[in-house]
């Protein structure tokens, strides 16, 4: 150990990591962000209303350009959305029409 690392009665100096200051305010701020629950988007680009639904994008632009999924509502710059709202709707119809499993023969 160094002379320079003691302190003036002789004993090591403590190294002491630099914390953050932070108004009361900002605080309470920062714990109310934390503590919210993750926010799910009401309009869904393809490749999430595809995994929301189960299938890759791909399988899912089949389903759209034959009519088996929704059609887009909203198209935003050129790229075109789904509700999540209607897909789930839709899923939700669709397992209520489906047969169970085996019972076709």
């Amino acid at each position: 150990m160094r002379p320079s690392d003691k302190g003036a009665r002789g004993r090591p100096l403590e190294t002491v990591e630099p914390r953050e200051v932070v108004s009361a305010g900002e605080r309470d701020a920062r714990r109310v962000v934390e503590a919210r629950e993750p926010v799910e988007p009401l309009l869904l680009r393809q490749p999430a209303a595809a995994a929301l639904c189960g299938v890759s994008s791909r399988e899912f632009r089949r389903w759209v350009a034959r009519g088996f999924a929704p059609a887009p509502i909203l198209s935003h710059g050129g790229r075109p959305l789904w509700s999540r709202r209607e897909l789930e709707q839709w899923a939700a119809d669709l397992s209520r029409r489906a047969e169970p499993w085996g019972a076709r023969r």
